[in-house]
């Protein structure tokens, strides 16, 4: 039997809402693909509340996390790279930096790039 579609979901996750790896987990999950989510911030509420908690990932924790998924064999086996929500501009390059070793090692990976729309919320 065939493994089912393997995908890494580099977005954000929020504790209520439904946006980033929030909203797509299931989704993907229930259509039958693997999906390997890999947080680029946590935060405790979708942006558009009056107030929100969290934020981005410290980048040598996310550094870690990347590590993880390359010790894993994650890239390799991967049939989908899906970004969204980055956070920060160091986790921005280590996300692209991620994704070009990723389709050098394996040219068969198509890259998604599911950009967000551009707000900050009014106490930030």
């Amino acid at each position: 039997m065939k493994a089912p579609p393997f995908v890494i979901s580099i977005q954000s996750q929020v504790v209520f809402g439904h946006v980033g790896n929030s909203a797509a987990l299931f989704p993907m999950q229930a259509a039958g693909l693997e999906v390997a989510a890999i947080p680029t911030v946590v935060f405790s509420n979708t942006p558009d509340y009056p107030t929100l908690r969290g934020g981005a990932l410290p980048p040598e924790f996310f550094s870690d996390l990347l590590q993880g998924a390359r010790e894993r064999g994650l890239s390799e086996r991967a049939d989908y790279i899906l970004t969204g929500y980055i956070g920060s501009l160091d986790v921005a390059e280590m996300v692209a930096d991620f994704v070009a070793e990723a389709k050098a090692a394996n040219p068969r990976l198509c890259y998604i790039c599911d950009p967000p729309p551009l707000r900050e919320p009014a106490d930030r």
